[in-house]
């Protein structure tokens, strides 16, 4: 059976967050504490009980379990999750797209969706084997993949599709409207609750402190 005899059966529909959904960035690698840091996350989630999330999604992964923590915390919550692949959605950000389903997804024409087995420090092979257990459900439960089709899809380096590959594949339900990106109503109540990184010459000035120089990604 083809992929678009596939997409008709389940009938994949795109379906943006309604307004009023609370929106997450995920922006860079998921861990590190100045890109997406899940503890601060999860405090959250459990301070303003959300029932609706808009992930915007460019992100290369990150670490394993911090990912699958907040993925069964988002679960566990019964938060409805929309995702919106904005760039790179590698490794262990894929697990939040999974998290969302292909109806709740949606991705940039240049965006990218990746995949691989884990990797971790060398010999810890339940570290990986559990891992990869776990994501095999996720996508498994999302996408419909059989084991066969994702040990074709994990060996090597893994399976990466481009935006409408992606689209094709059943990853995502549509190609977003680079129109409605862009003109994203962003008003003052979004921002004036944040604490923006200011940055200069020299500094970096994080809460009214300056702090030396840094590299962000």
């Amino acid at each position: 059976m083809s992929v678009a005899e596939v997409r008709s059966l389940r009938k994949i529909t795109a379906q943006r967050a309604p307004d009023g959904a609370d929106e997450v960035f995920i922006f860079g690698c998921i861990g590190d504490p100045w890109a997406f840091d899940v503890p601060s996350f999860l405090q959250w989630v459990a301070y303003t009980k959300p029932t609706t999330i808009r992930f915007v999604v460019m992100s290369p992964g990150g670490f394993a379990f911090d990912a699958l923590n907040a993925v069964d915390f988002i679960k566990g919550q019964g938060i409805t999750c929309y995702v919106e692949i904005v760039g790179e959605c590698m490794s262990a950000a894929t697990f939040f797209a999974a998290l969302a389903g292909p109806d709740l997804t949606e991705i940039t024409e240049s965006g990218s969706f990746g995949i691989h087995k884990a990797s971790g420090p060398i010999g810890d092979r339940e570290f990986t084997a559990h891992v990869d257990e776990r994501m095999r459900k996720l996508y498994s439960s999302a996408y419909g993949w059989t084991e066969a089709k994702m040990d074709k899809l994990l060996e090597g380096t893994g399976t990466m599709w481009l935006g409408q590959d992606a689209v094709d594949a059943g990853i995502a339900s549509a190609i977003m409207d680079q129109k409605k990106v862009a003109a994203r109503n962003v008003s003052v109540e979004h921002f004036k609750n944040t604490q923006p990184i200011v940055m200069s010459d020299k500094k970096i000035k994080v809460k009214g402190k300056l702090l030396n120089t840094i590299a962000l990604v």
